[in-house]
């Protein structure tokens, strides 16, 4: 045991601070009674094996309620146990503040890649944006009708001049968050077809104060690809 925990009375002698500690560390349901059995178990022990078991300080009970009367024993048990306490439940903290340091640590490097991954993306929606404006929105193409004339058929593609736009936007509001020029929540995504827009941030956030956050990566990085047109569609 740690005996800075349990200093020496200054007038305790050699053989009453040896029983002093084995008392102690009896725990809260400790007794005289209780340390002098304990003592003669150890004094068996010693008889049987004197070159591998210590002698007990004593064995009398009588001798045992002496010093602990005299040096004070129940009341130093007693700041000894409130000690340990401490000394554990100090040691249970700076455990819970390790970890949660390692945990920090590690979701920093994963955010590290998320910022890097979305960034990518913002690229690519970027890339798919200029590839929209640089195809005609239609192909026209001439067929003759029912009465014999001449008609110019103008099918249109799924996506517009509008849809360039919006992932534009959003790659710039992706970009500008990801090299911290812009706060999370400027960030929105419209829906399909140049939908209502949602904001995907909300539901990030409700995730991640969930304590959800690969969820919450993984909504979010969802929602950015939902803009990417097929790769036929944009060349």
């Amino acid at each position: 045991m740690d005996t800075q925990l349990l200093p020496r009375h200054p007038k305790e002698s050699s053989r009453a601070y040896s029983g002093m500690l084995y008392f102690a560390q009896m725990g809260p349901k400790r007794s005289l009674q209780r340390l002098s059995d304990y003592m003669q178990e150890l004094d068996r022990a010693h008889e049987a094996d004197p070159e591998n078991s210590p002698a007990p300080p004593s064995t009398s009970l009588d001798t045992i309620k002496k010093w602990s009367q005299k040096y004070n024993w129940q009341a130093r048990a007693r700041a000894y146990d409130a000690k340990v306490v401490e000394e554990r439940t100090a040691q249970q903290i700076n455990r819970l503040i390790e970890r949660d340091e390692q945990n920090d640590l590690e979701w920093s490097e994963r955010w590290a890649e998320w910022q890097q991954e979305a960034y990518d993306v913002a690229q690519e929606l970027l890339g798919k944006a200029r590839a929209i404006l640089s195809f005609p929105l239609a192909e026209a193409r001439e067929v003759t009708d029912e009465n014999g004339q001449r008609v110019v058929i103008m099918p249109t593609k799924k996506w517009s001049v509008g849809t360039a736009a919006v992932l534009m936007k959003t790659s710039a509001d992706l970009t500008a968050m990801t090299t911290g020029r812009a706060p999370a929540n400027k960030l929105q995504v419209s829906g399909p077809h140049e939908g209502p827009i949602n904001t995907v941030t909300e539901i990030v956030n409700s995730e991640l104060a969930a304590g959800e956050k690969d969820r919450a990566v993984s909504t979010f990085m969802d929602a950015l690809r939902d803009f990417l047109p097929d790769e036929g569609d944009a060349g």
